[in-house]
C-alpha cells in the first residue's frame, strides 16, 4: 500500500445571522452607494451601523442575483419597515450568493468579535444550499475582563430555515427548528482569566478553552430526522493549575481535561424505532464511556416539534435494550491512588477491598435477580486487573415504557422485570476508546503478544498506536508507518516521508495523508493478532504488515 485503504443549529444560526446582520443596516446607507445602480446585484466596499461610538463596520458586502427590487431593498433594510413587510420581503429573498468579507466592531481592541468570510450561496425559500465562514477572533468581554477568542473555518451544506422565516411570520412554535444536511468546523481556542485565582498566582490565572473540530451530518423525512451522526474532537478544558478546579484535576493526576464524543442514530418510521448505534465521551489519559440502546413505539413527535412536545411523545417510547460500556484509559488507576491517598493505603489494597465488596454486595444490591451472580463477576474482574466492562439490560417480556420506569415507586419490583448482562475483559489494564478521538492513549508494546489472542476494532488499535508498522505498499516498495498518540502519522514509503492524521470513526480508523481532507480518508477495519496487524477496507480485502515496538526509523 501506498497509504493503509481511502473514506443545527450553530450553522442555522450563522446564516439566519447573515440575513438579520444584513436587515439591520439602514436603508439611507444602501441608497448611498452608487454601487446600487444594478437593483439585483449589490456591492458595498464599507457601510457602519449602530449607534455612534458603537458601530459595526460591514465590509465588502455582495449580493449576487437577487429577486428583489431596489425599492424592497429599501424596505427589507428599514429599520421603519413593519415586521409583517420586512418577513414577506425575506420569504421572497431569493440570491446567487451573498457575502460579506468582514464584520468588524469599531475598536476590536475594545471588545467584540472580527468575523471573515461570511457567505450564503443558492438561497431561495427561506433555504441555503451552502454556507460559510472563514474564521474570526477578537477579545470580547468576559465578567469584565478582556477574553481572547480565535475560531476556525466553518462550512454548512443544505440549511432549510423555512420553518423558522414561518414560525416568525405566523406566531407558531411549532416545529420550528432548522434542518442542516452537513456542517464541519475546525473548532476554537478560547482564553481568559479566572476571577477567582489572583493573577500573581503559580502559573498565573489565565482558563483555557478550545476544541479540535466537530462535524455533523442528517438525513431528514419532512422534518424528522432519519439518520444523523457527527462528533466532536479533543474538548480541551485548562484551568490555571492554582484554581480551584486546576487543584481537583492536579489531585487526579491530571492538568486538564481533554474530552471527544461521538454520536450516531437511525430512526424508522415504518417499525418507529430508533438505534441508538453510539453514544461515546472519551478523555485522553482517563478513557471512555459508550452507551448503546434500542427503543420502540417511537412517536415521530419526539423527535421533532418544542420541547414539551418532545417530552411528552417521549413518555410514550418503550425501551428495548440497553447497553454501557466503560473502557479505561488510565481514569480507574488515578482514581485509586486519589483514594487511596485519602484513606491512607495503598491503591493495591483500595483495589482488593472494592473488588471483594462488589462480589459480596452487588447479588443483595440486585435483590436476586438472574443476572447479579454474572454482573458481579464481571465487576470483580474490571476492579481486580480489567480493562473493559461491558453492562447490559433488556426487558424480560418485551421493551418496557418509559413511563413505567419512570413511576416505578418499588426499584426492586423493576429489577424482576429485566435481564441483565455482564462481561469484563481482564488482563493487564489497557487504554480503551470507542469514539473518534484522535488523542487516546495506547499501549506500548501490542497486547495480541502479550495475550496471544485476536484483536479487534477499537482494542486492535490500541495495540498499534505509539509502535510502527512495516511491509510493502501496493508498488511493491518497502513501507513503515509510525502513529502518535495524539493523532498524527508519519508514513516511510521507499524514501518518501508523507504526514497524515488518523481518527477513530466506531470501530474504524481513518486515516489521512498530506493535503488531504476528511473526505479523502482511508478507514479500515483492524485485527491484530500477535505482532502481525491486519487492515480490512470497505471492499472486505485487508492487507497485512509486522508491529514493531516503537518508531525504530525516527519518523
Amino acid at each position: 500500500m501506498s497509504r493503509p485503504f481511502k473514506q443545527s443549529r450553530l450553522a442555522a444560526g450563522l446564516a439566519t445571522g447573515l440575513i438579520l446582520a444584513l436587515a439591520q443596516i439602514p436603508a439611507t446607507t444602501f441608497l448611498s452607494q452608487a454601487a446600487l445602480a444594478q437593483a439585483n446585484n449589490i456591492k458595498i466596499d464599507s457601510l457602519k451601523v449602530g449607534d455612534t461610538g458603537k458601530e459595526v463596520e460591514f465590509k465588502g458586502i455582495e449580493v449576487v442575483g437577487s429577486t428583489l427590487t431596489q425599492d424592497e431593498f429599501t424596505k427589507l433594510f428599514n429599520k421603519d419597515t413593519p415586521k409583517a413587510d420586512a418577513l414577506a420581503l425575506l420569504a421572497k429573498l431569493k440570491a446567487t450568493s451573498a457575502g460579506i468579507a468582514e464584520i468588524a466592531p469599531k475598536d476590536p481592541e475594545a471588545g467584540g468579535l472580527v468575523i471573515r468570510g461570511l457567505k450564503a450561496e443558492g438561497i431561495a425559500d427561506g433555504k441555503i444550499a451552502r454556507l460559510s465562514l472563514g474564521g474570526f477572533d477578537g477579545k470580547p468581554l468576559v465578567e469584565g475582563q478582556a477574553a481572547t477568542v480565535k475560531g476556525g473555518a466553518l462550512t454548512a451544506d443544505d440549511i432549510d430555515l423555512s420553518t423558522l422565516l414561518k414560525a416568525a411570520q405566523t406566531g407558531s412554535v411549532d416545529d420550528i427548528a432548522p434542518k442542516v444536511a452537513r456542517m464541519t468546523w475546525n473548532g476554537f481556542e478560547v482564553s481568559f482569566p479566572d476571577k477567582d485565582t489572583p493573577a500573581t498566582a503559580p502559573g498565573g490565572n489565565i482558563f483555557k478553552v478550545s476544541l479540535g473540530a466537530f462535524d455533523g451530518q442528517a438525513t431528514y423525512q419532512g422534518t424528522i430526522p432519519l439518520q444523523s451522526k457527527g462528533g466532536l474532537r479533543n474538548l480541551v478544558l485548562e484551568p490555571p493549575k492554582a484554581s480551584a478546579f486546576g487543584q481537583t484535576l492536579a489531585g487526579a493526576g491530571l492538568d486538564k481535561l481533554d474530552i471527544s464524543l461521538s454520536f450516531s442514530g437511525n430512526y424508522d418510521p415504518a417499525k418507529k424505532s430508533y438505534a441508538l448505534d453510539d453514544f461515546t465521551v472519551t478523555g485522553v489519559n482517563v478513557g471512555s464511556v459508550g452507551l448503546r440502546a434500542e427503543l420502540a413505539d417511537v412517536n415521530p413527535d419526539s423527535l421533532k416539534g418544542t420541547p414539551e412536545q418532545k417530552l411528552t411523545a417521549l413518555m410514550g417510547t418503550s425501551i428495548a435494550a440497553i447497553e454501557l460500556r466503560i473502557a479505561n484509559g488510565g481514569g480507574f488507576e488515578k482514581i485509586l491512588d486519589f483514594a487511596a491517598k485519602q484513606q491512607g493505603t495503598t491503591p493495591d489494597a483500595l483495589r482488593a477491598q472494592a473488588s471483594g465488596m462488589a462480589e459480596q454486595m452487588i447479588p443483595m444490591f440486585l435483590a436476586g435477580n438472574p443476572g447479579s451472580a454474572q454482573v458481579a463477576s464481571a465487576v470483580k474482574t474490571f476492579l481486580a486487573s480489567g480493562k473493559s466492562i461491558t453492562l447490559s439490560v433488556k426487558g424480560k417480556a418485551g421493551p418496557l415504557k418509559i413511563a413505567e420506569l419512570a413511576s416505578a415507586g418499588d426499584p426492586m419490583a423493576l429489577l424482576q422485570k429485566v435481564t441483565l448482562g455482564a462481561a469484563a475483559e481482564g488482563g493487564a489494564a489497557a487504554p480503551a476508546a470507542a469514539a473518534p478521538a484522535p488523542q487516546q492513549q495506547a499501549q506500548a508494546a501490542p497486547q495480541a503478544a502479550q495475550a496471544g489472542r485476536k484483536l479487534i476494532g477499537i482494542d486492535a488499535w490500541n495495540a498499534i498506536v505509539g509502535n510502527s508498522i512495516t511491509g510493502k505498499n501496493d508498488d511493491g516498495d518497502d513501507l513503515t508507518e509510525f502513529y502518535t498518540k495524539d493523532g498524527k502519522l508519519r508514513q516511510l514509503a521507499d524514501d518518501d516521508v508523507t504526514e497524515g492524521t488518523w481518527t477513530l470513526k466506531g470501530q474504524q480508523v481513518c486515516l489521512t495523508y498530506g493535503d488531504d481532507d476528511d473526505d479523502d480518508a482511508e478507514c479500515y477495519r483492524i485485527e491484530v493478532q500477535g505482532d502481525i496487524a491486519t487492515y480490512i477496507g470497505s471492499d472486505g480485502k485487508g492487507k497485512r504488515y509486522t508491529i514493531v515496538k516503537g518508531n525504530p526509523k525516527k519518523l
